[in-house]
């Protein structure tokens, strides 16, 4: 079976409320001799915190994903806004949605917390501020 993807009819995040944070990943052991630190997998998963504004549709749109669509706990794809191709991405929610009226009740603030399973990383061309590559080389980038 296949992931399913985050509903088309949902808007993205608002762009100063979103957070990336890494996971713990080291393990600390201490021992009469001293202490021993290492990590506990290959890479760890980052948490995603962020704001959605949302009508009572939508309210119902994100309910219904978060906890029949995806179980509360079953991943689905949506997109990597941090990477400039916009590529999909593996997330789970780590909490349901938490929802608060935006003045009249009209508009609905939704606080979401995901878990970001597919790391961020690649090969991405160096540009300037109006997206026109620096690089003489097409093989010329910065990679993560």
């Amino acid at each position: 079976m296949s992931n399913p993807v985050w509903p088309s009819s949902l808007p993205g995040p608002l762009v100063d409320a979103v957070s990336y944070s890494p996971q713990s990943n080291v393990i600390r052991s201490q021992f009469p001799g001293g202490g021993k630190a290492r990590r506990r997998s290959t890479r760890a998963y980052e948490d995603v915190v962020f704001q959605l504004v949302l009508s009572r549709a939508g309210v119902q749109v994100l309910q219904d994903f978060a906890c029949i669509t995806c179980a509360d706990v079953l991943p689905f794809l949506w997109v990597e806004f941090r990477d400039p191709a916009k590529a999909t991405a593996v997330y789970a929610f780590r909490a349901r949605p938490i929802f608060s009226p935006l003045g009249t009740g009209r508009l609905w603030r939704a606080d979401v917390q995901l878990e970001l399973r597919t790391p961020f990383n690649g090969m991405f061309p160096i540009t300037n501020e109006l997206g026109d590559q620096l690089a003489t080389d097409t093989d010329e980038g910065m990679t993560t």
